[in-house]
């Protein structure tokens, strides 16, 4: 996934390295370009659908295993753990595979817990949340309005050549173009 790809910004080694590493791609989703970053949140969109219909029982309405949680927030755990862990995880759960399902449990029931501030330390901000406030910083609009934006700048982007998907999984900007002349809807 174009996160786990990018350079990391130091080669500093953290003592935790998994808050290392969520601090390390936070700082490289906040440096994206609005064009990679809407790219990303279609891609974990699209990662949505492909769960749905093919991955584990866990994202089923009825399964026990949400603990008490709505489908959308196991599916918000999902596109977190994709972009802690890369297309591995999504092939993991996709396979059914029984280490990702229990990971994506423990991330379902630890979410809210992680999100919250304790022993005088500020909260830690999801990545996927990191993705939307930065879409959202880039253009000027508000979170809330993220499928709107993310939408826009993919028709302002319109068909991608090898070259344009190099410079995206990059983090470089792409070209965007009026409207009219993005070639969607022709």
């Amino acid at each position: 996934m174009l996160v786990s790809h990018l350079p990391i910004r130091s080669a500093r080694i953290s003592t935790d390295t998994l808050t290392g590493d969520h601090e390390e791609k936070a700082f490289n989703i906040r440096s994206l370009p609005p064009t990679s970053l809407a790219i990303l949140l279609l891609t974990l969109h699209l990662c949505i659908h492909q769960l749905r219909a093919d991955g584990p029982n866990i994202l089923i309405p009825t399964s026990p295993l949400l603990h008490g949680m709505l489908r959308f927030e196991v599916e918000l755990c999902c596109q977190e753990l994709i972009l802690q862990h890369g297309p591995s995880f999504l092939d993991a759960l996709l396979c059914h595979c029984p280490h990702a399902t229990k990971c994506l449990e423990a991330e379902v029931r630890g979410i809210e817990t992680r999100q919250l501030p304790s022993d005088g330390k500020p909260s830690q901000k999801t990545l996927i949340a990191e993705c939307r406030c930065a879409l959202a910083s880039t253009l000027g609009t508000d979170v809330e309005d993220n499928r709107t934006d993310m939408w826009m700048v993919l028709e302002r982007i319109g068909a991608l050549d090898e070259a344009d998907v190099l410079r995206v999984i990059k983090g470089e900007e792409l070209v965007m173009r009026k409207r009219q002349d993005s070639g969607v809807g022709l």
